[in-house]
């Protein structure tokens, strides 16, 4: 009886810390795996927290919200990768060495300093990082989520992350006592105004245009979900707030946007498979090159250098650096990928695994450190 009391206690207490990490209902169970948060813990250039790569560009986040940085959707990467090595042998003297690029804030007001960024459902693989010369910013078995929560970002308000069939979803958990109207955020770096079309936020850059699809709120009361009105509202041309109807403030309330990047697309795959191999466990590991995005320094229109044999700036440049992905022998489960370069580009041509499981991987550089 007692071993059956401790059973279910144990279970009782598996609930309530998946009760606390999901905290309202179970969507959390089917969002889109491809999009992962990873923490910031001093591998790359830049003052953020986590780093979410999207096909379309790169959200850094901060404490405030985040800054989200794009590339011009008609830059073709494959074609420019070839172009630009063809010219440093003296075959494509014509090829561009720019590259256009546009960033922007997406900025809380008002809202807690210095919240608590926790990441949601931790993966079982995990990152490791070998980049440029100084080997006090390597890291090691860096952790990979598939959501954000920032806690209390404002009082009795958490604001959740994550991704939803290719699109950036975010939440806010308005719990008892969190006042909804308290919600407000800005868009810094934009020079067209904010315009609300049929419902929908729609933000105008230099490259497209990127649709907040209309807001949905919702409450669940005595096991039933009940649906509040609820409609963006412009307080000035690049701040918004929420208008909603009347609802039960005794009650957690959902309010649950969409971020669309529609039309940042064409050229925008950054990642090329050159070598795999296998141990003697059945493990296949993958050897390709991945384009690094840098955290750009600056809000508004940019422009970064891609030189395959100059020495770039990792903080504003775009970079090809070698990555190294294991999984396990049936295929079906990712175990880690390692991130390998220098202060250039690098690219792998082979892989051995050695008698000791041990993998070698050989290929090129042009990288001074």
């Amino acid at each position: 009886m007692a071993k059956r009391y401790a059973l279910l206690f144990f279970l009782f207490s598996c609930m309530v810390l998946l009760a606390q990490q999901y905290p309202y209902d179970d969507r959390f169970q089917n969002i889109d795996k491809n999009i992962t948060f990873i923490p910031q813990l001093g591998q790359w250039e830049g003052e953020f927290n986590h780093r979410t790569k999207l096909n379309k560009g790169v959200l850094f986040f901060k404490k405030d919200g985040f800054r989200a940085s794009f590339l011009d959707p008609e830059f073709n990467l494959h074609d420019f990768k070839h172009q630009s090595g063809a010219r440093t042998m003296g075959l494509a003297k014509n090829a561009p060495d720019k590259i256009n690029g546009f960033a922007y804030d997406w900025k809380l007001l008002g809202a807690n300093t210095n919240p608590e960024l926790i990441g949601n459902q931790k993966r079982k693989d995990y990152h490791n990082y070998f980049l440029r010369q100084d080997s006090t910013r390597w890291r090691s078995e860096v952790p990979v989520y598939n959501g954000l929560t920032y806690k209390e970002i404002y009082p009795n308000i958490h604001l959740h992350f994550f991704g939803w069939e290719d699109n950036l979803k975010y939440d806010f958990e308005v719990l008892p006592g969190g006042d909804p109207e308290e919600i407000s955020f800005h868009y810094e770096g934009l020079t067209e105004p904010l315009k609300v079309e049929n419902g929908n936020l729609i933000v105008t850059t230099p490259y497209g245009t990127i649709k907040e699809l209309a807001p949905v709120a919702w409450q669940d009361i005595n096991g039933k979900r009940k649906q509040v009105k609820i409609e963006y509202q412009l307080k000035e041309s690049h701040t918004v707030s929420f208008k909603i109807k009347r609802y039960k403030s005794n009650y957690t309330l959902i309010i649950d946007p969409t971020v669309v990047f529609s039309t940042f697309s064409g050229g925008s795959s950054d990642n090329w498979g050159f070598t795999a191999t296998y141990d003697s466990g059945g493990h296949l590991y993958t050897g390709g090159i991945s384009f690094g995005q840098g955290y750009p320094t600056t809000v508004g229109a940019f422009q970064t250098n891609f030189n395959f044999t100059g020495v770039q700036d990792p903080s504003a440049g775009f970079i090809a650096d070698v990555v190294v992905t294991k999984f396990s022998p049936n295929g079906d489960n990712l175990i880690y990928s390692t991130f390998l370069g220098g202060n250039s580009s690098e690219q792998p041509h082979s892989m051995v695994v050695d008698s000791q499981d041990r993998l070698l991987v050989y290929g090129i550089t042009s990288s001074l450190n």
